[in-house]
């Protein structure tokens, strides 16, 4: 559940910068527009009709956005974001019950990460305004994920951080075989339920690519485990 267009996510930082009306009139159409998305039908086996490893984007509607404008907003707006918290849940619960990591892995042509990053912390996000609503474990469920807790293998996708860790990735110095510390590579890519993330091969993009708009939402996913997990053991 990414954010969509990315002139809306643009024009809500230009709109929280400045307070001009007239970002606020761009974006705001857009954001009820994604909060109106309608649940994709649902097969007997609990996914949804397009298949395995789909549901991570489909099922319900994409709260990116809304909960990231949610303390700006007027109350009926905070109305029907907390009435569609519910539906939110329940697609992300469905699309992680294909797998024993609790996660919707997606990854059919692009791996996942990215979307689990921003799913955990769309989670950070609702657990914040609404903590009776959701299981914080669904926040630490993305971060364990991206650390290894995975299908395949056990390496973590955060290259330098972990035991095992990625030891190759394609990233911008374009040094053949080389790595970056601290790249988030996009991990498993599912194809007809075979799983891949090829260790010694960098060069597949989709798996293996160290994308930099991916590092930021991994350290807010890292800052948003820390604060929940001082929070539960205090």
């Amino acid at each position: 559940m990414g954010g969509g267009d990315p002139r809306i996510n643009a024009a809500i930082e230009m709109w929280i910068a400045t307070g001009e009306a007239k970002y606020k009139d761009f974006f705001l159409p857009l954001v009820e527009k994604q909060l109106d998305a309608a649940p994709a039908p649902v097969v007997s086996n609990g996914n949804v009709a397009n298949g395995m490893f789909s549901t991570q984007f489909m099922g319900g509607p994409n709260l990116t956005a809304a909960l990231k404008i949610y303390p700006y907003m007027d109350k009926k707006f905070q109305d029907k974001v907390k009435a569609l918290v519910p539906a939110y849940v329940a697609m992300i619960t469905r699309g992680g019950q294909d797998n024993p990591y609790g996660v919707s892995i997606g990854g059919a042509s692009w791996a996942g990460n990215a979307s689990i990053i921003n799913n955990a912390y769309n989670c950070y996000r609702i657990w914040k305004y609404f903590p009776d609503m959701i299981d914080p474990e669904y926040v630490f469920a993305g971060l364990n994920y991206i650390f290894g807790c995975h299908p395949y293998t056990n390496v973590s996708f955060v290259t330098a951080v972990g035991v095992n860790t990625k030891k190759v990735a394609y990233s911008n110095n374009r040094a053949d075989y080389s790595v970056i510390p601290g790249g988030i590579v996009p991990g498993l890519l599912v194809k007809e339920d075979f799983f891949e993330n090829k260790d010694d091969y960098p060069f597949h993009w989709g798996e293996n690519e160290a994308c930099i708009n991916t590092a930021p939402q991994y350290v807010l996913l890292c800052l948003a485990c820390d604060e929940i997990a001082r929070y539960l053991n205090k």
